[in-house]
C-alpha cells in the first residue's frame, strides 16, 4: 500500500491512513496509561511525521525535571529529544538510544499494511549494566544528594525485559490499528456509495456558485450605475431648483397668479427628486462599503433640533404637531453629526408621512443604562461586563402603524409596506435601510415597535463616548 494519499477519485481501498486516523485516541491513551502504571516506565507514540500522539509519564519524570532546571541540562535534554525524534530506525526490531543522563530509550517502528505509520519511544529507563554518570557538568548549583535520590527512584530493568514489553505494546497497537482500519473501511465505503449519488447535485451546486458570482457582479454594476447616474443627475437638478428659487424671488420679473404656483410646484418636486437621488447615493456608499464617518465632539441636541427643523415645513403642511422632550444632561458625543441627523430626518419624515392629519410626533431624548451582551452564559454575574450608558432617542407617532407580519422587514432596502402600484405613500424604500446603516456604523442600534392603526415607535440607541 502506498504511503501517500491517492487522488480524490481513488477508492478508499487505495488510501493510506495516518496513525491518528486509525486509532481511537481516547481508548488508546487509557491502554498506554495502564502500561505506564504497570511497569513505571513512560513512553511516547509519534506518527510518521514525528508529531506527538501520546506522552505517558513514568518514574523518571522527577529526575528529568530536576536536570532540566540547569542551563546545561536543559540544552542537552533538548538535543536528546531532537536526536530521538529524528533517529533512523529499521522496519523491524528495536533500536537503542543512550541519554547523557545514563538512562536509555528503546525505539520501535509501528507499521500497518506494510507502511510505517509511526514509532514508539519507550523510556527513559535505568539499564542494569550502566552506572550513574557524574553530573558535575550541570554546575555548582547541582545537588548530588538530590540528583542521586531522584535517579535511584527510576526503575532499573534489563534490556531484554524492556524489549519484550515494547514488542508486546507494538502487537497491541497493531491489533487496535487493524480494528480501526476495519471501521474506517466500512465507514468510507459507505460514504463512497452515497457520494456516487451526489454527482449531479455537485454539478448543480457548481452552477449555483457560478450564478451567484454573476449575480454579485451584476449587483456591483447596479450599485456603480446607481451611484454614477445619481451623481450626474444632481448637478442639473440643483440648477433647476436654484433657478426656480430665483424666479420665486422675482429676480427675473414678478410672477403672478398661476405662474408662481407652477414654479413653486417645480421647485418642490425638484427638491423631492433631489432627496431621492441623495438617498440612492447614500445607499450606494453603504452597499459598496465606502461609508466613512467623520466623528467629532457633537452636541446631540443640535443634531436633533436640526433634524426637526428640516421636517417642520412638511409637518405644518399636514398639521402634525412635533414635540421634543429632553431628560437629564446631554454630554458631547463623538459622532458624525451629519449622518446621525440624516438618520433622524428619515425617521421623522416617515413619522410625518404616515401620520394622520392633526396627529402628533413626540421625540424623547435621554440617557439609558442597559446590560451589555454576555459572551458566555456560564460566566458568574460578578464577572459580567458592567452596564453601559447609551443615548436613547425615541420617536413616537400617532400614525397608521405597521402590520405585525411586516415589521421585521421594514429595514430592508427598497422594501415598502404597501408595494402596490396604487399605494398612497411614495418613496424609494431606502430611508429606513440608510438610517439603520448610519446608526450601526456608530456601534448603535435601531429598533421599531408598532401597532396597526395606533402609531409606531422607533428607538435609536447610540453609545456614549464622552470627551476626556
Amino acid at each position: 500500500m502506498s504511503s501517500m494519499r491517492q487522488g480524490p477519485g481513488a477508492s478508499v481501498l487505495q488510501e493510506s491512513f495516518a496513525l491518528a486516523e486509525l486509532l481511537d485516541l481516547d481508548s488508546f491513551k487509557d491502554v498506554c496509561a495502564s502500561y505506564a502504571d504497570l511497569f513505571q516506565i513512560g513512553f511516547k507514540i509519534l506518527d510518521r511525521n514525528s508529531e506527538m500522539l501520546v506522552d505517558v509519564k513514568g518514574g523518571s519524570v522527577d529526575f528529568c525535571a530536576y536536570a532540566f532546571n540547569f542551563p546545561e541540562g536543559r540544552s542537552r535534554c533538548m538535543r536528546e529529544v531532537a536526536a530521538v525524534r529524528n533517529m533512523k530506525i529499521g522496519d523491524t526490531g528495536v533500536s537503542i538510544h543512550n541519554c547523557f543522563t545514563g538512562l536509555r530509550y528503546m525505539i520501535a517502528p509501528v507499521q500497518h499494511e506494510g507502511d510505517r505509520v509511526g514509532r514508539i519511544v519507550y523510556g527513559p529507563y535505568r539499564p542494569v549494566d550502566v552506572a550513574p554518570p557524574d553530573f558535575s557538568f550541570l554546575g555548582e548549583k547541582y545537588k548530588p544528594e538530590i540528583g542521586q535520590r531522584l535517579f535511584e527512584q527510576i526503575r532499573r530493568v534489563q534490556d531484554e525485559v524492556v524489549s519484550k514489553v515494547v514488542e508486546h505494546l507494538v502487537q497491541v497497537i497493531e491489533v487496535m490499528l487493524y480494528t480501526g482500519y476495519k471501521q474506517i473501511l466500512t465507514s468510507r465505503m459507505h460514504v463512497e456509495s452515497v457520494t456516487a449519488g451526489y454527482t449531479e447535485l455537485q454539478h448543480k451546486n457548481q452552477q449555483l456558485r457560478e450564478s451567484y458570482e454573476r449575480l454579485k457582479e451584476l449587483d456591483r454594476l447596479k450599485s456603480s450605475f446607481l451611484a454614477t447616474v445619481s451623481h450626474e443627475l444632481r448637478t442639473p437638478l440643483t440648477s433647476v431648483i436654484g433657478y426656480s428659487e430665483m424666479l420665486l424671488e422675482g429676480l427675473a420679473g414678478e410672477l403672478i397668479g398661476e405662474q408662481r404656483d407652477y414654479v413653486q410646484t417645480i421647485m418642490e418636486k425638484g427638491e423631492n427628486l433631489l432627496s431621492l437621488i441623495s438617498s440612492i447615493l447614500d445607499f450606494s456608499k453603504v452597499e459598496s462599503g465606502n461609508l466613512r464617518l467623520n466623528r467629532a465632539p457633537t452636541r446631540i441636541l443640535d443634531v436633533v433640533d436640526s433634524a426637526i427643523s428640516t421636517i417642520m415645513p412638511l409637518a405644518r403642511k399636514k398639521s402634525v404637531a412635533v414635540e421634543r422632550h429632553v431628560g437629564g444632561e446631554m454630554p458631547l458625543l463623538r459622532i458624525d453629526g451629519e449622518k446621525v441627523r440624516q438618520a433622524l430626518v428619515n425617521l421623522l419624515g416617515n413619522a410625518v408621512k404616515f401620520n394622520r392629519e392633526g396627529g402628533t410626533i413626540a421625540l424623547q431624548i435621554d440617557q439609558l443604562s442597559r446590560a451589555r451582551t454576555k459572551i458566555d452564559d456560564d460566566v458568574p454575574a460578578a464577572l459580567s461586563p458592567p452596564d453601559e450608558i447609551v443615548m436613547r432617542i425615541q420617536i413616537r407617532d400617532t400614525g397608521i402603524g405597521i402590520p405585525p407580519q411586516k415589521i421585521d422587514r421594514i429595514f430592508d432596502s427598497f422594501y415598502q409596506v404597501d408595494s402596490s402600484s396604487t399605494r398612497e405613500y411614495g418613496g424609494t424604500g431606502l430611508g429606513l435601510a440608510i438610517s439603520k446603516s448610519f446608526v450601526e456604523a456608530h456601534g448603535g442600534v435601531i429598533e421599531a415597535q408598532s401597532k396597526l392603526g395606533d402609531g409606531s415607535t422607533f428607538t435609536v440607541l447610540l453609545p456614549i463616548e464622552q470627551e476626556g
